[in-house]
């Protein structure tokens, strides 16, 4: 993250140490996705595997591996759920809790029916609150706020920020695209070259600690990454595309070629039963919501999505032992598999 980050994070735990009895700053090792390497599909923070690596040291005070209280992490867990477990911990430990997260609909129309939806548990019929467990509430206090009314807020009431917002709108990001979180992710790695040109020395750094992030900075917002526009040829249609997507891919390794005609092979079946598409008949493209198209599939390959998730498929368990697979026939053993797939390179006792 931005050290200007880190600065603000500090400020604010300054500023309510009189009213706060515990300020928890989490410095564990947690998986998040890297969306910028294939052969290193994850990111580790806080990795002890690569200490002489890491972009900044842990602040003091913070919680570590050495002085980990939380009984529920026991290695490696997603930051997600280490998030939902922490809550839950937490209240579990406290009288009622209430996680606030500053998420707006303004950005989202399904994130306001899900606030705002009819029937869910909350706190004294508040709709911006939802209850998880007896203990414990996610409240969104500025759910229904603009850009504008944040921005609003912080200069009529004086309130610190982090700099970096700042930073980005004096490099030409308006304030609709400012994000702060980690730049690795399908989305987030949009805004990756802002690094560069914000916080030259950590970018120094973070060339050293992620693989694939000079690439990403260059062609983060392009078709090249499957971002924004497609690169198909203009006398192919899209299923055209996604066959010569798909023979491409098997030149190279053909099992998965022939695991994403599986995919598809299942995709266009449930098409035909829920959308009432008989193949060859799939629509080139649709702009029907939910509704599906060859463009779908194509865009799909395009982006190396290996799970097909852009199709709505999950993380399934054959896509694991075929990256297992994968790795002991082309030796792909670094540092960035996924914990499953490396738990079980382990038991076979594969070496690097």
């Amino acid at each position: 993250m931005y050290q200007e980050t880190v600065r603000n994070v500090a400020e604010i735990r300054d500023s309510i140490q009189d009213v706060c009895d515990h300020f928890y700053w989490i410095c564990l090792p947690l998986v998040e996705d890297n969306a910028l390497s294939t052969l290193n599909p994850e990111f580790i923070t806080w990795d002890a595997e690569v200490k002489d690596k890491w972009v900044r040291d842990i602040p003091e005070g913070a919680i570590s591996v050495q002085n980990n209280p939380f009984p529920f992490y026991e290695g490696l867990i997603g930051t997600d759920d280490f998030f939902a477990d922490f809550g839950k911990w937490f209240s579990e430990k406290h009288e009622r809790t209430a996680a606030v997260i500053g998420i707006r609909t303004d950005e989202s129309i399904r994130r306001f029916v899900a606030i705002v939806s009819e029937g869910k548990p909350t706190f004294r019929d508040k709709k911006w609150t939802t209850q998880i467990t007896p203990k414990l509430y996610m409240a969104y206090p500025i759910y229904d706020w603009r850009t504008e009314d944040i921005w609003g807020a912080t200069a009529q009431l004086d309130l610190c920020y982090n700099r970096v917002y700042e930073y980005m709108w004096k490099n030409g990001v308006p304030l609709s695209k400012q994000r702060i979180c980690q730049p690795f992710g399908a989305a987030q790695k949009a805004g990756l070259d802002q690094f560069r040109a914000i916080e030259p020395e950590t970018w120094e750094r973070l060339l050293q600690r992620v693989d694939g992030v000079n690439f990403g900075a260059i062609y983060c917002r392009t078709s090249l990454l499957g971002n924004i526009k497609s690169m198909k040829p203009k006398h192919m249609n899209w299923q055209q595309y996604a066959v010569f997507l798909l023979e491409s891919i098997g030149i190279y390794e053909p099992s998965i070629m022939a695991r994403y005609y599986r995919k598809i092979k299942y995709y266009l079946r449930w098409e035909e039963k829920n959308n009432g598409y008989v193949y060859p008949d799939v629509p080139e493209d649709t702009k029907e919501k939910g509704q599906g198209s060859w463009k779908n599939i194509a865009r799909g390959l395009e982006k190396n999505d290996f799970f097909l998730t852009y199709l709505s498929f999950g993380i399934d368990k054959s896509g694991d032992e075929m990256l297992v697979e994968l790795s002991k026939k082309h030796r792909l053993l670094g540092e960035g598999l996924r914990p499953k797939v490396a738990s079980k390179l382990a038991a076979f006792e594969i070496k690097p």
